[in-house]
């Protein structure tokens, strides 16, 4: 169970650093982002940016990621677990590119 906690924290924190890499203040992070309370979900918005027109251009790439509009939150969502890359995270920064 360490091993598995260390590389769901790995995981996060690379996507959330890549995420404020690729977006810089376009991004709108939902999820806490130190490291004692970091998770495998990262939920965002990218400001000004429709978060459905977003999901679809992730999607049409076959990246799965998951769209949160319960209770009007409106954001996307990446959950990365031991069995993700961080070739998969860089995957999905190239299409978030678009949206910078």
């Amino acid at each position: 169970m360490p091993t598995v906690f260390e590389r769901v924290q790995e995981l996060s924190a690379y996507t959330q650093q890549s995420l404020q890499h690729t977006l810089g203040d376009k991004l709108e992070l939902l999820t806490p982002s130190e490291t004692r309370s970091r998770g495998a979900v990262t939920g965002f918005r990218i400001k000004g940016e429709d978060y459905k027109k977003v999901y679809e251009a992730v999607m049409k790439e076959n990246i799965v990621i998951r769209q949160v509009p319960e209770n009007d939150v409106n954001c996307l969502r990446v959950s990365t677990h031991i069995y993700n890359s961080k070739q998969e995270v860089d995957a999905l920064m190239e299409v978030l590119k678009k949206f910078a």
